[in-house]
């Protein structure tokens, strides 16, 4: 399938930027759109990857499912300090989420290795700011990112710059103000 063709697949799933809800969990149970989905956002990457990360809620489900279509290691960035000990060496970066909240991702340092090429995978890009907290998180381990791939992406200011740049690979992009 076309990326044309996968928008239009996807695109049910994004009501729209106002309300912030999606609900990509009824594409995930058809297995066959899932491997059309998994092949269009693998295609770039294939051979260029050591590791697959992704921030937690439900950017796991998708990176998983990237890292098994890439052959790669899957790493996952876990939301909040509770599930580390502040004396192991864990790295750390918070940011603020769509609600204005305060969110920490984590990850102990060692499972991603130092020169190591990495894809994030998260389901949507919304403000970028879970997506910057990645970036930091493999600056601060040795890696280097080599691009971002998601279902969907919106495109505002705050995000632009990111998905201009050819660092997002996604399937639908929605426009916004902002």
């Amino acid at each position: 399938m076309t990326a044309s063709e996968l928008s239009k697949v996807i695109a049910p799933y994004i009501p729209g930027e106002k309300n912030g809800r999606r609900n990509f969990l009824p594409l995930y149970a058809d297995p066959r759109t899932m491997d059309r989905i998994l092949t269009y956002l693998a295609e770039p990457f294939r051979g260029k990857i050591d590791l697959v990360v992704s921030p937690e809620p439900l950017g796991f489900i998708l990176g998983s499912m990237m890292a098994r279509e890439l052959g790669t290691g899957f790493v996952a960035l876990r939301k909040g300090r509770d599930y580390f000990d502040e004396d192991k060496d864990t790295i750390f970066a918070s940011y603020i989420d769509h609600h204005n909240n305060v969110q920490c991702l984590a990850v102990m340092k060692d499972l991603i290795p130092a020169g190591s090429h990495v894809l994030i995978v998260d389901d949507y890009i919304g403000t970028a700011a879970t997506m910057q907290s990645c970036l930091t998180i493999l600056e601060e381990a040795g890696a280097s990112a080599v691009g971002i791939a998601s279902l969907g992406a919106c495109y505002r200011r705050v995000t632009r710059e990111m998905i201009d740049s050819g660092m997002v690979h996604c399937i639908c992009r929605i426009s916004a103000e902002a």
